[in-house]
């Protein structure tokens, strides 16, 4: 069986996790893991497709990651946010390795949200918590952040600030 499963020692849990998937021609793959929605997947080449290539999936899980770590340090801030979303650019270098070498995640929140609580939440999620996002500055790529707040860009292509 592919997804996650914990296993236990002593006082702490170690979590592992397998994924797999099967190519169907074309250059693109299908994720096979249990009890997951699959996930079409074209390769790396620039090639026309309608299929998200594995960098792409790479920006989605920094964003995600990430983005559920700003929700949740803002609730417990008990700060009520009425609509979120959330946009990533980023660039890769143009010779190989195509790494990505600089990404900008934009967090996008309306209702009645203190800048500072944001800014905090965001320092958090990218320091301490969101660890796609950690593996990809430990990786070399310059990872930043803009802030909007009711349409308004409170911080743009900011370096997240040491806790």
């Amino acid at each position: 069986m592919l997804g996650h499963r914990s296993i236990i020692y002593d006082t702490y849990a170690l979590t592992t996790m397998e994924i797999g998937f099967r190519y169907i021609g074309n250059n693109e793959y299908i994720s096979e893991v249990d009890g997951k929605d699959p996930i079409y997947i074209k390769g790396p080449e620039d090639r026309p497709s309608n299929r998200f290539a594995p960098t792409e999936l790479l920006l989605f899980a920094m964003a995600s990651c990430s983005s559920s770590d700003v929700l949740s340090i803002l609730e417990k801030m008990k700060v009520n946010v009425k609509s979120y979303s959330c946009r990533v650019t980023a660039e890769r270098n143009e010779e190989h390795p195509k790494v990505v070498k600089h990404a900008n995640i934009n967090y996008i929140l309306e209702g009645d949200i203190p800048e500072d609580k944001v800014r905090r939440a965001v320092n958090l999620s990218l320091n301490r918590y969101c660890n796609v996002s950690i593996l990809a500055i430990r990786g070399g790529a310059d990872v930043r952040f803009s802030i909007t707040i009711n349409g308004k860009t409170v911080a743009f292509d900011e370096k997240p600030q040491p806790l």
